[in-house]
C-alpha cells in the first residue's frame, strides 16, 4: 500500500478555512464537550454518575466527529450532526466502540505512559470510523482494528500534529479556559482533516 505523506501545515490551514463560516456552531459543540467532561471529572468517584455521564459523553463525541467531518468537504454542517451518535442505528455502536477504546487504553496505560500514548495514537480515529457510514458494518473490535490499520505509517505525523496544538492548550489554560472555545474546534477540525487524508489510503 502506498502511504499518503501529509502536509500538516496545509492540513491545519484547511481546518481553519473550513471552520471560517461555522465557528458559532463549532464553539457550541466545544462548550457541551467541556461541560460533559468537567462533570465526568467532578463525579469521578461516583460510579453511577460517571457511567451515566459516559453514556451521554461517548455518543456526543461521535457527533462532534461527525460535525467536523462534514465540514471537511467543505460545507456548512447542520448542528443536528452533534446528535448523530444518539441515533437509533448508531447509539449502541458509539457506546460499544468508545467503551472498548477506553477499556484498552486503561489497561495499556497501566503498563506505563509510553505504551498508553502509542495505543492512544493507534486508536485515535475510532470516533471518525464510528461516524462514517462506509464503516457502519464493522463491529466494535473491527472498528478498533480499522483505526490501527489506518494509523499504520502515520503515527509520527499524528503525534507531530498533536504536539503542534500543545501551545494552544497551554494558552487556553493561561486564559482561564476561555481559549478552549477556539482551540477545541480547531483541534477537532484538524483531526477531521487528518482522517480525510487517511481515507486516501483506502478509497
Amino acid at each position: 500500500m502506498l502511504w499518503v505523506v501529509m502536509d500538516l501545515k496545509k492540513l491545519k490551514h484547511n481546518a481553519l478555512l473550513h471552520l471560517k463560516l461555522n465557528w458559532p456552531n463549532a464553539i457550541f459543540g466545544a462548550l457541551i464537550s467541556i461541560v460533559l467532561w468537567s462533570l465526568v471529572v467532578l463525579r469521578f468517584f461516583e460510579v453511577g454518575s460517571v457511567l451515566l455521564l459516559f453514556i451521554l459523553f461517548m455518543p456526543f463525541m461521535v457527533g462532534i466527529s461527525r460535525y467536523h467531518y462534514s465540514l471537511s468537504y467543505p460545507k456548512k454542517a447542520n448542528i443536528k450532526e452533534f446528535l448523530y451518535g444518539f441515533h437509533e442505528r448508531t447509539y449502541l455502536r458509539s457506546l460499544g466502540g468508545l467503551a472498548l477504546k477506553y477499556f484498552y487504553l486503561f489497561w495499556w496505560t497501566l503498563f506505563f505512559i509510553v505504551p498508553g500514548i502509542y495505543k492512544a495514537i493507534s486508536y485515535a480515529m475510532t470516533t471518525y470510523i464510528l461516524q462514517d457510514p462506509d464503516f457502519s458494518h464493522l463491529n466494535d473490535f473491527q472498528v478498533i482494528s480499522k483505526s490501527k490499520q489506518m494509523m499504520n505509517g502515520h503515527k509520527t505525523e499524528y503525534f507531530i500534529l498533536m504536539l503542534s496544538f500543545l501551545p494552544w492548550f497551554l494558552l487556553s489554560v493561561l486564559s482561564a479556559g476561555i481559549g478552549l472555545f477556539f482551540t477545541l474546534p480547531y483541534y477537532e477540525q484538524a483531526k477531521a482533516e487528518f482522517y480525510r487524508e487517511l481515507e486516501k489510503d483506502i478509497f
